[in-house]
């Protein structure tokens, strides 16, 4: 915990470890965009196949023009494990990519702190399966 989700991201999708995010309200301790909290702990030994639980602090205030959220949505699922890359393209065309790792499918939460209109493009050996578009929710 205290880690960035990037930092997480990073850490466990380059182990080919499945992950799912959520997000809470920022409690008095919490730095935004953090994860506050993991399951199982980070001390814990488990089988490869275990998914890790992890618990963002949200962003309330972004950076202006940028938007804070989590892309959530359900794969089939596949008899073996699936190269799933996820990639941002900004507004002004610059593609990175966010993550790359083995998915077997169910369950996907991409937390994202994005320019607005990024798009993020989600492909499973190397197929485009979702596009999604990055907006601001506006108060009226």
């Amino acid at each position: 915990t205290g880690l960035t989700f990037g930092e997480v991201i990073e850490s466990v999708a380059g182990a080919n470890i499945q992950f799912v995010f959520t997000s809470k309200d920022a409690g008095r301790n919490d730095v935004p965009g953090t994860v506050v909290s993991q399951s199982p702990s980070a001390e814990a030994e488990v089988p490869l196949d275990t998914i890790m639980q992890f618990v963002i602090a949200k962003t309330e205030n972004p950076p202006e023009g940028y938007v804070f959220g989590i892309l959530e949505r359900t794969l089939p699922d596949y008899q073996v494990p699936v190269t799933l890359t996820v990639d941002a393209i900004t507004p002004d065309g610059t593609k990175k990519q966010v993550f790359s790792l083995k998915h077997s499918g169910g369950l996907i939460t991409i937390p994202y702190l994005e320019e607005e209109n990024t798009l993020l493009k989600v492909k499973v050996a190397d197929k485009e399966i979702i596009t999604y578009a990055i907006r601001a929710i506006r108060e009226e």
